[in-house]
């Protein structure tokens, strides 16, 4: 299934106005890569455009798996000390941060950024993207569902 281009235009927009963030993806819960924004594709040196558009949708696959990880452990801290639902997940590196926020019922947005960025701007960018993203989400979500389902062989569950 293509992505919707309107979630993607939106996304695209909101990431290019947040100071030092390098990029987004935006995540299924159940870790499936739905869309990237940033990293030029000058990031991903390559002999064909073919090439370059290749490795930078395996790049954006590997953070999805990383994205989605990092909320299930997330929520799972979070039902253990009975703290209720995540809001955000933020983790602190050496040159830079990550910040994760829930989409949706079904999707997680994660924005990386460089140490220069101001936690609480990317906090409340990430919150803001969340929820002005999470409804139509949802639906770019079921649809997905929808489409597995079609293309699964007879008496097979749809992966």
């Amino acid at each position: 299934m293509n992505p919707n281009p309107e979630i993607q235009r939106i996304l695209d927009e909101r990431i290019a106005q947040i100071p030092h963030v390098l990029g987004a993806v935006v995540v299924t819960e159940d870790g499936i890569h739905r869309y990237l924004s940033g990293w030029p594709a000058q990031d991903f040196p390559a002999q064909t455009a073919q090439d370059a558009a290749n490795a930078r949708q395996a790049f954006g696959e590997h953070l999805s798996a990383l994205a989605s990880g990092m909320a299930g452990l997330a929520g799972q801290q979070a039902q253990k000390q009975q703290g209720g639902a995540v809001t955000r997940t933020v983790v602190e590196m050496e040159d830079g941060w990550s910040v994760t926020a829930r989409a949706g019922q079904y999707c997680v947005i994660a924005l990386q950024a460089k140490a220069q960025a101001h936690l609480g701007t990317l906090g409340y960018a990430v919150t803001h993207l969340a929820n002005d993203l999470g409804d139509m989400l949802d639906v770019d979500r079921r649809e997905l569902a929808l489409a597995q389902a079609e293309v699964a062989p007879a008496g097979q569950q749809p992966g």
